[in-house]
């Protein structure tokens, strides 16, 4: 082979080959591995009961046993570039009488980068805490998709029961926010027959927060209405799946009696 077409070889060899895509890496907060506070959150979770570390995590029962844990991925950078890839999806949106609000399709074939290493932390080590903590055997099965609300957007009370689900998550990835720009994660107490009441509890968007709770027949929840023109609120969320909890017999409201029949030529006394 003479001198030009091996230079000519080594080039094509250069050129041809594909630019593969740098993996990147996430790290979750470290304190929620810490013995002592994963012992905690285990023995609370299981008596019902309310516990709060500095640290930023937060488990209460009241009204169903949810937890809160702050500053959730270590790196703002990695944050940062979450967010862009997020914002480019392509969102549908959805709409009927109980929400309005765009959501993205699943994201677990997505092959970005930061999304894919979000995927892969959450279905991997968080998944494998939160069986250890709840002890519930979770399975492999994560649904998970990106939701966004603008003004107006909504989302009615619901209890995000079906078949499968055993944990709700939101991960948050918002702006700075106000109770006054709407938007927050209102929680409702239950009757005696596990029909939703009131709110009780109101939890609000916060950057890098992650909120988790029991999908049962008394996990009722909304999201308030977007009151801010200018602010979106963007999250991951989605559920880990597992054996569901046993649903009372449905509730059926008692009938009214119908009111008898009065003849026409009867007047009425009123």
């Amino acid at each position: 082979m003479n001198s030009k077409r091996k230079h000519l070889d080594i080039q094509s060899q250069g050129t041809g080959k594909k630019k593969e895509k740098r993996e990147e890496e996430v790290r979750i907060s470290d304190v929620i591995s810490e013995e002592v506070v994963k012992n905690r959150v285990r023995e609370t979770w299981s008596r019902r009961e309310r516990y709060s570390h500095e640290a930023g995590i937060e488990v209460d029962a009241n009204p169903f046993p949810h937890c809160i844990i702050k500053d959730f991925i270590q790196s703002q950078s990695f944050l940062e570039g979450l967010q862009k890839e997020l914002l480019d999806l392509n969102f549908r949106q959805k709409s009927n009488d109980l929400y309005k609000f765009k959501q993205s399709a699943d994201l677990k074939k997505r092959k970005d980068s930061h999304i894919s290493a979000l995927r892969k932390v959450l279905f991997e080590q968080f998944r494998s805490w939160l069986s250890e903590v709840m002890q519930v055997e979770l399975e492999n099965t994560v649904d998970i998709s990106c939701a966004k609300y603008e003004y107006t957007d909504v989302l009615l009370c619901h209890d995000d029961e079906l078949e499968g689900r055993r944990i709700a998550f939101i991960l948050y990835l918002v702006p700075p926010w106000d109770r006054s720009d709407g938007g927050t994660l209102d929680l409702y107490s239950t009757d005696e027959h596990c029909q939703p009441q009131q709110i009780v509890k109101s939890l609000l968007p916060s950057l890098n927060t992650l909120v988790f709770f029991e999908v049962s027949p008394v996990s009722f929840h909304q999201v308030s209405e977007v009151t801010s023109e200018g602010k979106r609120r963007l999250s991951v969320s989605g559920w880990f799946h597992g054996r569901s909890l046993e649903r009372p017999p449905r509730y059926m409201e008692p009938t009214q009696p119908r009111t008898p029949h009065i003849p026409r030529d009867v007047r009425s006394p009123y």
